[in-house]
């Protein structure tokens, strides 16, 4: 085996970086929920409805905090277009169904805050998990 290159130890000192972030955030900005429902209430990607008796109006998010969504929605873009293939496989299959471009990719941004929860709560880097390939139906 050789010896790490500077462009190696760059990128393990950048995830070093952002892993202390994430704990950081999720420790002192009062991301102290203990469900995923509960922490993407926090940072404002939890659909939430329009009903008032029989009448069932539309969901939409809202709250939260807006530069943390922001943020999550403007990683979830690239995310779930190219880079992550359980992220692509969300919004192709989201899209499929008719949801529009926005709704999927807020969903898309939801499953990104959850992969960070769950990354900080086991402590062990990322690993990407192959994905069963997804029949759609052409209609």
């Amino acid at each position: 085996m050789g010896a790490v290159t500077l462009r190696e130890q760059n990128k393990t000192d950048k995830l070093k970086r952002i892993k202390e972030s994430a704990r950081y955030l999720f420790a002192t900005k009062g991301f102290d929920a203990t469900s995923t429902r509960e922490i993407a209430a926090l940072a404002g990607l939890a659909p939430y409805d329009n009903d008032s008796c029989s009448q069932i109006g539309a969901r939409h998010i809202k709250g939260g905090r807006k530069r943390l969504r922001g943020r999550l929605y403007s990683a979830a873009l690239p995310a779930s277009f190219r880079w992550n293939a359980q992220l692509i496989a969300l919004y192709q299959r989201l899209i499929a169904k008719g949801k529009s471009h926005k709704t999927a990719l807020i969903a898309c941004a939801r499953k990104l805050l959850i992969f960070v929860n769950t990354v900080i709560a086991r402590g062990e880097p990322w690993t990407e998990k192959p994905i069963r390939p997804v029949h759609v139906k052409a209609t």
